[in-house]
């Protein structure tokens, strides 16, 4: 199963492409930027499943436990924010679900969707440039990570997280805790950065034990972390992605073929992309043998 986080997407296309416009002046930079990304991972990933998760407008519950959660973000231009309909247009051409919910964000649709079809024997591929979506990292779960732009790509599993930031996927939960998240406006540990929380988590394996051990922690940890362990906490709350947002589906509602791929052709040519309906032509972008799947991870995030 291919799981897009779409929104991710989006954002990393407005930034890698310049502005263009189609013939009637609509501006479509972002649409075909989401639509090449998303090709590119259905070329190797060839999934019998496809997500396609969008965040919506408004506060998430994560803004209900704190109000400045991404207070610090400016407000998306209008350049980017009138195409992501556009996009949500496409993805219904397709005949696929556009799969969103009130309050919940694109990766806890992503990490319920999982939750709730992993009893099928499925081997999931997440398409995002986000990395809390690193936490999701399993045996059965791999990252097709944007790194940078949309095409430096690298596939992380649960072993490239823990050589690339010396935790595993549950841990990597409690490393942004301690050490915070500026780009989703929560405050780390002064302090606290990526190799001392690495540290900590390394030796007591849990946020909520590395404070059990707080006495017994060297003068240097104490004095970072007395009296911060409320905080730390409910910073774990907020980076925790959710796996039980109010989605009811069944398998079938996201069964791929290219045929479905066929469908967003009118709308393609509307907008004059010839290179992505060359690209739709050819075979194949459904399931088959998995190679990306099957690979070990590439090469470093950093």
């Amino acid at each position: 199963m291919l799981l897009v986080d779409a929104f991710a997407v989006i954002h990393r296309a407005f930034h890698a492409l310049p502005d263009f416009t189609a013939p009637d002046g609509t501006h479509v930079n972002v649409v075909y930027g989401f639509f090449s990304t998303f090709l590119k991972a259905l070329r190797e990933v060839k999934p019998a499943y496809v997500v396609v998760a969008f965040d919506l407008p408004g506060p998430t519950l994560r803004h209900e436990e704190f109000a400045e959660y991404k207070a610090t973000r400016p407000e998306a231009p209008a350049l980017l924010s009138d195409q992501v309909p556009l996009v949500k247009e496409l993805v219904e051409a397709m005949n696929l679900p556009v799969l969103s919910a009130p309050g919940y964000e694109a990766e806890d649709l992503i990490a319920t969707i999982i939750t709730k079809t992993r009893g099928n024997g499925l081997d999931y591929i997440i398409l995002t440039g986000d990395q809390d979506t690193l936490q999701l990292a399993s045996d059965q779960t791999k990252i097709y990570f944007l790194r940078r732009g949309l095409s430096d790509v690298a596939l992380v599993d649960a072993d490239k997280v823990k050589e690339l930031w010396g935790v595993t996927p549950r841990q990597f939960i409690d490393l942004k805790a301690l050490r915070g998240d500026p780009s989703d406006n929560i405050p780390g540990i002064p302090g606290v950065g990526e190799k001392t929380a690495a540290e900590l988590l390394q030796a007591h394996d849990s946020l909520e034990q590395v404070f059990a051990a707080l006495p017994s922690l060297p003068e240097k940890y104490r004095r970072l972390l007395e009296g911060k362990k409320e905080q730390a906490l409910a910073n774990k709350m907020l980076v925790t992605i959710h796996d039980d947002a109010p989605v009811e589906i069944t398998l079938d509602d996201f069964s791929w073929s290219d045929e479905h791929l066929r469908r967003a052709l009118p709308q393609l040519t509307r907008y004059n992309m010839k290179s992505l309906i060359k690209r739709i032509l050819e075979p194949s972008y459904a399931a088959s043998d998995n190679p990306v799947a099957k690979k070990p991870a590439q090469e470093s995030l950093l």
